[in-house]
């Protein structure tokens, strides 16, 4: 692939695969030492995707999370998975937080799901805040308490 040019991944594709969780585990638990370049590579386009979706891009949060956790042990399929996620926000390029007049200025909404993360024993909860429309503030992120019943 040449520098500077996204994969070509399908038209209306999600930032992410369903196997991209199974792969930061695999990763966590590796015990070799990554290569210093991949390692160089994936924690360059990581964190530029962190910037990314912590000002301008909701759409990328959950993917993005997920890489970061593996950040200190990148994987070649995981520095794939973040190209993918680079793709994606260049198919859709077009897309952004846009701000209109509407009878609403302020809405929040929250959630939480007790089953849905990789390691099942914690639970993940979020918010989003939106002004006019438009997301100002919203987080995702796995709960410190272990979950004794629901």
């Amino acid at each position: 692939m040449p520098d500077g040019v996204p994969p070509r991944v399908q038209k209306g594709s999600t930032p992410c695969d369903a196997n991209l969780p199974l792969l930061v585990l695999n990763a966590l638990s590796a015990t070799d030492a990554p290569d210093a370049n991949l390692l160089k590579r994936y924690q360059s386009l990581v964190g530029a995707l962190l910037y990314c979706a912590t000002n301008c891009r909701p759409d990328i949060a959950f993917a993005v999370g997920l890489l970061c956790r593996a950040m200190a042990k990148p994987t070649p399929e995981l520095l794939h998975a973040a190209e993918h996620v680079l793709s994606y926000l260049y198919r859709n390029r077009d897309v952004g937080l846009r701000y209109e007049a509407g009878e609403k200025q302020i809405e929040g909404y929250t959630d939480s799901d007790w089953a849905g993360c990789p390691d099942t024993k914690y639970s993940r909860g979020g918010y989003i805040f939106t002004s006019f429309c438009t997301p100002i503030v919203w987080t995702s992120k796995k709960m410190h308490a272990v979950a004794a019943s629901s």
